[in-house]
């Protein structure tokens, strides 16, 4: 019985950190760092006595959350100078631990920034279906 209220608290709080990450707004972003987990180091955290005074979800499953909505946002942008991208960066800078992934996602973003200076416009989507089709 122990092990299922566990198990259901934990994916309430990951519906929840979700949804913050996807809101649009910085301060949401932030409030869903709270229950993440920053490094690996933290993975093995006490049960906290204060439901929200220490994070909630493991760093492996925060990572791919904060991928998730990284990609979205990136997604949905206009264009580099689209506000929605500064929410990309905040949710991919909430782990401090840069796995190949989250230093993937940096690489294109600070890429489409270096193509920007050349006075190369690219929509970020565009950019990364070229990227997949020259991969193939």
């Amino acid at each position: 019985m122990m092990l299922y209220l566990i198990k259901k608290y934990t994916n309430i709080f990951q519906i929840y950190t979700e949804t913050l990450l996807h809101a649009g707004r910085r301060e949401c972003i932030q409030l869903a760092g709270q229950m993440i987990c920053k490094t690996a180091m933290e993975e093995d955290y006490p049960v906290p006595t204060v439901p929200a005074g220490s994070p909630r979800i493991k760093c492996t499953r925060g990572t791919a959350l904060v991928l998730d909505a990284a990609k979205e946002y990136f997604n949905s942008s206009a264009d580099l100078s689209d506000k929605v991208m500064d929410l990309a960066r905040e949710c991919l800078n909430l782990i401090e631990d840069r796995s190949p992934a989250l230093q993937e996602e940096f690489d294109l973003i600070a890429a489409l920034a270096l193509l920007d200076d050349f006075g190369i416009s690219i929509l970020p989507l565009q950019g990364i279906r070229n990227l997949k089709y020259t991969e193939t």
